[in-house]
């Protein structure tokens, strides 16, 4: 059917075989783009903190678990997006996963000594913007903080 303007004619099965084999084709060769395209994001490191905030808002490390049944059945559908984004970087990209856990583990441990080493004057500020810079440590113990950026 690349042609617009020729009607289908149900009669052709080696012509609609043909198409489908050059549907099939072409979704092959887009798939294997998407794949090329998220080794070269996760070969970065700021493709890989882009990839880390996605994996904190779907929520992938943290329980979907509510009373309510609605919103529990939306935040799993939000960790199943999740887990295929974290499957992905299993199967394609798997040597940079561990770069990838290492680059938050640092980033979470220079931002925790960076707000303990100033309890002064910069206390209060200082533990309000470490508690925002760690969504994945605030989702895991207070649900407020992380449904509003699940919403935005």
């Amino acid at each position: 059917m690349t042609d617009k303007t020729k009607p289908l004619d149900p009669f052709d099965i080696e012509g609609q075989e043909a198409e489908k084999e050059r549907i099939a084709e072409a979704a092959r060769v887009k798939r294997l783009i998407e794949i090329e395209d998220f080794k070269w994001l996760m070969a970065h490191k700021q493709g890989r903190r882009i990839v880390w905030k996605l994996l904190e808002q779907y929520g992938v490390y943290r329980s979907s678990f509510r009373s309510d049944a609605l919103e529990m059945a939306f935040l799993e559908g939000q960790r199943n997006d999740g887990l295929k984004l974290l499957a992905d970087i299993h199967e394609h990209a798997p040597e940079r996963y561990a770069d990838l856990m290492k680059e938050q583990k640092d980033a979470r441990s220079s931002s925790s000594s960076s707000s303990s080493s100033k309890p002064g004057s910069t206390g209060a500020s200082g533990g309000s913007s470490s508690s925002s810079s760690k969504p994945g440590s605030t989702g895991a113990s207070g649900g407020s903080g992380s449904s509003d950026t699940r919403n935005e």
